[in-house]
C-alpha cells in the first residue's frame, strides 16, 4: 500500500502536426524543429556514412 504511487505509466505522445513524428506535448519536435507551426530549431541533417 505504501508504494502505490510508483506505478509506471506510458508517456503521453502525440503526432507532430508538421512531420507526423510522435513527441510529448508542449515540446519542440526533434525531427523537424517546429513548435506550434513555427521553426524553433534547425533540424539536424542526417549524413549517411559510406565505407
Amino acid at each position: 500500500m505504501r508504494r502505490s504511487h510508483n506505478a509506471l505509466v506510458a508517456p503521453n505522445l502525440r503526432p507532430c502536426t508538421r512531420c507526423g513524428a510522435y513527441v510529448m506535448p508542449h515540446r519542440v519536435c526533434p525531427e523537424c524543429g517546429h513548435y506550434k507551426g513555427t521553426l524553433v530549431l534547425e533540424p539536424k541533417v542526417k549524413v549517411e556514412k559510406t565505407k
